[in-house]
């Protein structure tokens, strides 16, 4: 605990620094992120543009949580030439003065959420147009983003230091306690369930579309308080059932949303991204929209930039271990995606030296519908759960205007690739069907930053003591990285 505080005082004398900066700056960002004076936050519009900031800060935050992730994990490998920090995570043992994995940077988050949040409550005297309601949905979104970086903290570092008061000046102390990746999980439930109506559902047609995916909104609020749930449920067996059914319900709210308009396909995995396009979905969010629910976007136009391409594709110090390339067959239309021989694609899809990086995308429809089927197989039915993963899954629902069809528009995770349906066998279906929903989870979602969590979560649902990857067990105390 005392070497995380002391990161956490470092922050604040870097961030004092930046406290000078206005609105303008603000914009421009560089992805090191500013926070404002107090007399330059006056307005709403300061307000958003505080928010939009963060985004910037979270651009180096949300490349660790894909390296940390499929690095340390069973589908990536250390090639010959990788660097000595690369090959620290893969043996679980990166240092805090690791190039990829700093917990500096998402604290930069923390810090930034509490300055802005401590000081919007005032706002609402200076600036009439910024109304309660405007109030409410601002403040859900930083809750929101906050939320979402604690947690990372929480799945990397097995700990969290975690405060909410607003660091002002060099004399203000943070007030943090450490919670374990258990405890973190029920304060963020708690904290992120004020807010649950509160968020912007659906942003104005003059937002473009690029933005309406980049911010923190409804739909990934309840993706996210899903996952805690299911967290939740992971670590205490006895509120299993209670959890996953709560995270069911979050799940399929966002499943079925517009469903009544049989001519949508937002989050439905239907036939907008349908075999050969399914690649649309990683190379920007103005093709992608329709799938995914959250990502963190960069602008070479903005200097912003990940590292993802280079380390992966261009002068790639990773590759993809034999056991990972079992799974990706010819006849997989997200083969040729996700994987090149040895190669990872997915972050280098018709990429030019000209293009932006590709958006790093933290929630998306196939990754919901999946969850959604892990959460109904738990709850004891693997029929529907296949459903979900073979063809896809509608509801008819009696409305006061009359029956309606929800998620009519899906195809199914499989049937959207051009695969077969999956068939459970006669005894032992449901773990049967938890072990086909595992494997699928791997060909949809493979070297997006799921991976190690994903392996950690099974382990404790599991009740397991080691995870073995690459031919290394790792104990449960060597399941997080101590960072320091």
């Amino acid at each position: 605990m005392e070497k995380h505080n002391k990161i956490l005082q470092y922050l604040m004398i870097g961030i004092m620094i930046w406290l000078a900066y206005g609105c303008e700056d603000m914009l421009k960002v560089d992805n090191q992120g500013m926070l404002f004076a107090e007399d330059n936050f006056k307005t709403g519009n300061d307000v958003n543009a505080s928010i939009l900031g963060l985004y910037s800060l979270l651009q180096p935050a949300s490349q660790q949580v894909v390296l940390y992730n499929e690095v340390r994990a069973d589908l990536l490998q250390a090639s010959v030439n990788a660097d000595a920090d690369l090959l620290q995570i893969e043996a679980g043992e990166a240092d805090i003065d690791n190039d990829y994995l700093n917990p500096r940077d998402f604290y930069k988050v923390i810090v930034s959420c509490n300055d802005i949040l401590s000081k919007m409550e005032n706002v609402k005297l200076m600036d009439p147009s910024f109304t309660e309601t405007i109030y409410a949905q601002y403040y859900a979104e930083v809750i929101g983003v906050r939320t979402w970086t604690y947690f990372q903290i929480s799945k990397i570092f097995g700990k969290v230091e975690y405060y909410t008061n607003a660091v002002n000046s060099i004399e203000d102390k943070i007030q943090a306690t450490e919670l374990n990746a258990q405890q973190s999980v029920l304060k963020m439930i708690d904290d992120l369930s004020p807010v649950m109506n509160d968020f912007i559902k659906v942003y104005s047609s003059s937002v473009s579309a690029d933005w309406r995916v980049a911010r923190f909104n409804a739909n990934a609020a309840k993706m996210l308080y899903a996952e805690l749930l299911m967290y939740k449920g992971a670590f205490d067996i006895t509120t299993l059932q209670e959890s996953y059914y709560l995270a069911s319900k979050q799940l399929w709210m966002v499943m079925s949303a517009d469903s009544a308009n049989t001519t949508t396909q937002a989050y439905k995995v239907g036939s907008s991204y349908e075999k050969a396009n399914w690649i649309n979905i990683f190379t920007s969010l103005s093709t992608s929209y329709n799938e995914v629910i959250w990502a963190i976007d960069f602008s070479k136009t903005n200097e912003q930039t990940h590292q993802l391409h280079n380390l992966f594709y261009v002068n790639p110090q990773l590759s993809v271990t034999p056991e990972a390339s079992a799974y990706f067959a010819s006849s997989d239309s997200r083969t040729a995606g996700s994987i090149s021989g040895a190669k990872v694609r997915k972050f280098s899809i018709n990429k030019t030296v000209f293009q932006s990086d590709a958006p790093i995308v933290i929630y998306r429809a196939a990754d919901l519908h999946l969850l959604y089927a892990e959460a109904i197989n738990r709850l004891g039915d693997p029929d529907l759960a296949m459903k979900v993963i073979n063809i896809g899954y509608s509801k008819s629902i009696i409305t006061p205007t009359g029956e309606k069809l929800y998620n009519a528009q899906s195809k199914g995770i499989r049937a959207r690739a051009g695969l077969t349906a999956l068939v459970l066998g006669t005894t032992d279906r449901q773990i049967q069907a938890d072990g086909y929903i595992r494997d699928e989870r791997i060909r949809e979602m493979a070297f997006e930053g799921k991976r190690w969590e994903s392996l950690v979560r099974y382990a404790i649902l599991d009740g397991k003591t080691t995870i073995t990857v690459r031919g290394i067990s790792f104990p449960s105390d060597k399941w997080y990285s101590t960072g320091e």
